[in-house]
């Protein structure tokens, strides 16, 4: 039997196959190296547009730093929330919501003072029981006045003993359940 050798081609120039001039560089020649079809048959078969969430987003530029959300038909969208939003987020350990209920809250109004007294009803305040609560005058000045906090059916409320006169009332608080 005899030996088989292997052939190897110089392409360091141009050269023909079958009559037609080839300019490859073997790098490029390297590219179709176990390709198996047709190449252009497989980039015929490619999917031309996007398709799903992506088409909102197909064409154009996104707003600059806004969280993307899914719009209702599921398409990607932008939402109004900056970037700068959502880092405020860092760092947050539990839901926020429920720290932001856990915290106290305040309460302030104007009364005027009739006959002595002057009443803040639950429905205006929200509070539960006990609040800490400063009177002050018309000059600004925290005014020591009587201050009585009721419950009834679990609302509180706050009456404040005082000659009559307009006051502003600050109340803080837990937030009422």
């Amino acid at each position: 039997m005899g030996s088989l050798s292997v052939a190897t081609i110089d392409i360091t120039s141009n050269f023909n196959i079958g009559g037609v001039a080839v300019s490859a560089t073997a790098a490029e020649l390297n590219y179709v190296d176990g390709v198996t079809s047709a190449i252009q048959a497989q980039i015929n078969s490619k999917q031309a547009t996007i398709t799903g969430a992506a088409t909102t987003i197909d064409d154009a530029n996104l707003t600059a730093s806004r969280a993307l959300v899914s719009n209702s038909s599921g398409k990607v969208a932008v939402s109004s929330i900056t970037s700068t939003e959502i880092g405020y987020l860092n760092d947050v350990s539990s839901n926020i919501q429920t720290q932001l209920d856990s915290k106290p809250v305040a309460y302030a109004s104007s009364v005027t003072t009739s006959s002595g007294t002057a009443t803040i009803a639950h429905s205006d305040h929200g509070l539960g029981f006990p609040a800490n609560v400063q009177v002050y005058d018309e000059n600004k000045q925290l005014v020591l006045v009587d201050i009585r906090q009721t419950v009834s059916d679990g609302e509180m409320t706050i009456t404040i003993n005082a000659p009559d006169a307009t006051y502003d009332v600050i109340a803080v608080g837990a937030k009422a359940s």
